[in-house]
């Protein structure tokens, strides 16, 4: 009895006023192409910081590197 729901936590936010974040499509958010697959990836929140180092969509894809 003594945990919110998420339904009703979001309820109480609402009516304390928070203001609740702004979601982002992801077809909004950046991509880049992999060079290794050639395949388009989207941005992760991961890699926030070394977005501009990122070069391969996956862990597969850099390890395949020639």
């Amino acid at each position: 009895q003594g945990h919110l729901t998420r339904a009703t936590g979001i309820q109480t936010l609402i009516a304390k006023g928070a203001k609740m974040a702004k979601m982002i499509k992801k077809s909004d958010l950046p991509q880049k192409i992999c060079a290794t697959c050639g395949r388009p990836f989207t941005w992760r929140k991961k890699w926030k910081k070394v977005w501009d180092e990122v070069r391969y969509c996956s862990e597969k894809c850099r390890g395949a590197r020639a």
